[in-house]
């Protein structure tokens, strides 16, 4: 079967003219318009049909029952299918090439299947044919047109053997090719795979560039000594590694990398055997200016410099092992120049609040095992943007960059004494920094504290005292300290009182802060009227009013006023001889006596009052006249305001008439009225009858005696004791 595409035929624009014939299966893809008429001796189908012909259906029940199906859209673009169609055809079915358009070139072929099922397909793949026609029609213009077009796009022959050229070419697939020849000086590849061998480059001018790693999991690398290269990472075993110095890689035994004497190269890492030839240099020794050389052997080795081991004297002796297994230079820097990081001691401070910026916080120690040849230089860590607190690089002290406050304390750990403020810090030798948190504590400030007996006695929160209706100006109510925790200077206000004004405060300094006393004002306490007074004092710092803290505390006080008790007496008994009093003539004349003390009355005041006496009231008397010892007195005594009992002036008395008197005293203190108890008795004693004693049965005096002699209890009345009488009186 020939099939005759719209590439090859234009029959739309540029129809055939004369007759045409076709023997067998013809297939035609694409629209055709027949002006004449076209006669087959089999049958004619196709999707769609326009015009009047011979035959034509007059209804669906006519059509051949061999088109099934329903027609649909066009599936794709015309350009796709014309494209899918151009590697599809094979021939064409004209018979002879004079019957052909010029632009019609090749031979048709027999036909592949009959027109009939050619039609079949042609409805079932692509919708129906006058669908077909429209749609070429509408998207694209003439048949000739769009073939046209296409040859124009590309410009160039696409045969296998042809080489076009494109601008730019997208590929969603792969791209197979025996050969594949980059000319363009820059090559991008996100992963690239390469079976076989590899060439890169044609001439020893040439230099490939690579940044990045290259791994190579097994072979080898190898090149002329005129070979040159830079590596970030070249990783291998190194057995196949030539042009490298034979002494540089060696692990004691046997040499792994070999190569002539003048190759060169640069290498970020290599790593031989498992060891990577770029850690294997020590910081002290990278520092120095070592491994330039690549790391040992015969490369340089920076020898000029003081020697750090505190061992080099007695390595054998102590059975010294550097434990190195690595370069040479490694070994050497172990043996020669070991260096141990710094490091710090000090890990917390504390400080007051409102300390002033600049302030000595103190000072961190650290410790370096080669300090004899290194200096340790301190610095705050880059991490440290606070600024609160900064440290001197050389004597490692830290001050305060900034007035201190307990806002500045950030966290809760670290410090024993709670909250504090982490300074971060780090301290080096010139080859290792070691780096240190620092926790400063910023003790929050307090008032003043109250305190009683001294300024470390216990802390008070309020104070009571008393007075006594009885109690003098002048007199001392209460006694306490105040003191300050950070040794501020306190301030104390005025005493504040909630009446009367009875009472006035002292303040003095003493040690550690300030003594206060509360006196009274005033004499004039009574309970009756006021029984407590209220009074308060307030204590305050150097930071009161100035920041934003209140740094004041208030005492309260409480002065209790204490009723005064009236004095009490209890009963109490005298006693007075009859002799004290006065007496008529018998035989010794008149007499009259004066006052005479009895003795003194005792009272009781629970405050230690001035006691007054103000009566005496006689309870019991004689009921006499008072004239004679035969009519005594019937109230005969008198009491002081001091309470002294007295017998008055000129009163009888006599035991034999009346013997005991009775009284009932009244008295009182200055804050209570008279009051009385208690009974006093004064007993009257009997005057003795007068009697004369010898002081021996018998008196002596001798004959001769003359006036004036001694009379002598001696019988021989010359010797011995005066005789003399003795009275009761």
């Amino acid at each position: 079967m020939a099939r005759i595409k719209s590439k090859q035929v234009n029959l739309f624009d540029k129809p055939f003219t004369g007759s045409f014939g076709v023997s067998g299966s013809t297939e035609l893809i694409g629209p055709v318009r027949v002006t004449g008429s076209m006669t087959s001796g089999d049958s004619i189908a196709a999707q769609t049909f326009t015009g009047i012909f011979n035959g034509a259906l007059s209804s669906s029940a006519q059509i051949a029952s061999d088109i099934s199906g329903s027609f649909v859209s066009v599936s794709q673009s015309l350009a796709a299918r014309i494209t899918a169609e151009e590697g599809e055809a094979e021939g064409s079915v004209v018979s002879s090439s004079a019957q052909l358009a010029s632009d019609i070139s090749g031979s048709f072929g027999a036909p592949s299947a009959s027109f009939s099922t050619r039609v079949t397909d042609l409805k079932t793949d692509s919708g129906s044919f006058s669908t077909r026609i429209t749609n070429l029609k509408t998207n694209s213009g003439s048949f000739s047109t769009r073939t046209t077009t296409l040859e124009s796009r590309v410009g160039q022959s696409l045969n296998t053997s042809d080489t076009p050229t494109f601008g730019g070419l997208t590929v969603e697939g792969n791209i197979t090719a025996e050969t594949f020849v980059v000319s363009s000086s820059i090559t991008n590849m996100t992963q690239s795979f390469s079976s076989g061998s590899t060439i890169f480059g044609d001439s020893p001018d040439d230099t490939h560039q690579f940044t990045g790693s290259i791994l190579i999991g097994s072979g080898s690398v190898s090149g002329s000594h005129q070979s040159t290269g830079s590596f970030g990472t070249l990783r291998g075993d190194g057995s196949q590694l030539t042009g490298i110095t034979t002494d540089v890689f060696s692990d004691g035994s046997s040499n792994r990398i070999s190569g002539s004497a003048i190759s060169t190269g640069s290498f970020g890492h290599i790593i031989v055997g498992g060891n990577n030839f770029n850690t294997a240099v020590s910081s002290s020794a990278a520092a120095s200016g070592f491994g330039s050389g690549g790391g040992g052997g015969g490369g340089s080795f920076n020898g000029n410099r003081v020697v750090s081991n505190t061992q080099i004297g007695a390595l054998y002796n102590n059975e010294y092992n550097a434990g190195t297994s690595g370069s040479i230079a490694d070994f050497l820097e172990k043996i020669f120049f070991p260096n141990e990081p710094p490091q710090i001691s000090s890990s917390q401070f504390t400080i007051q609040e409102f300390v002033t910026s600049g302030s000595v916080v103190g000072a961190i120690t650290a410790s370096d095992a080669e300090i004899s040849i290194q200096t340790l230089t301190y610095a705050t860590q880059s991490v440290y943007t606070d600024d609160f607190f900064k440290i001197h690089s050389g004597s490692a002290q830290i001050t305060l960059n900034a007035n201190s406050s307990a806002s500045m304390n950030t966290t809760g750990s670290g410090h024993s004494g709670g909250a504090s403020h982490p300074f971060f810090v780090q301290v080096s030798d010139g080859i290792a920094t070691s780096k240190a948190t620092i926790f400063i504590r910023i003790v929050p400030n307090t008032a003043p504290n109250f305190r009683t007996t001294s300024t470390s006695g216990a802390i008070v929160t309020a104070q009571t005292g008393s007075v006594n209706e009885n109690t003098t100006h002048g007199t001392q109510i209460l006694e306490f300290f105040v003191s300050d925790e950070e040794g501020d200077t306190i301030t104390i206000s005025p005493l504040s009182q909630s009446a009367a004004n009875r009472f006035a405060l002292a303040t003095a300094d003493v040690g550690g802060g300030k003594r206060l006393r509360i006196t009274t004002a005033t004499a004039s306490f009574d309970f009756e009227t006021i029984t407590e007074h209220r009074l308060f004092v307030s204590a305050s710092d150097q930071h009161h009013g100035n920041t934003s803290g209140s740094y004041v505390r208030t005492l309260p006080i409480l002065v209790n006023v204490t009723d005064n008790l009236a004095p009490t007496m209890g009963s109490q008994a005298f006693s007075i001889n009859e002799e004290n009093a006065s007496h008529t003539e018998h035989g010794l004349g008149t007499f009259a006596n004066n006052i005479v003390t009895v003795g003194s009355v005792s009272t009781n005041d629970a405050e230690g009052d001035t006691v007054t006496f103000t009566g005496l009231t006689l309870t019991s008397g004689s009921g006499g006249g008072n004239n004679s010892q035969t009519d005594v007195s019937n109230n005969p005594f008198q009491i002081t305001t001091g309470g002294v009992l007295q017998l008055k002036a000129a009163q009888y008395l006599n035991s034999d008439i009346f013997n005991q008197y009775k009284y009932d005293a009244t008295y009182k203190d200055n804050f209570n009225d008279a009051s009385s108890s208690g009974v006093l008795t004064i007993n009257i004693a009997d005057d003795a009858i007068p009697t004369l004693t010898p002081n021996s049965a018998d008196f002596f005096i001798i004959e001769s005696a003359t006036s004036g002699s001694l009379v002598r209890i001696n019988s021989n009345g010359r010797t011995g004791t005066q005789a003399d009488f003795n009275s009761n009186e």
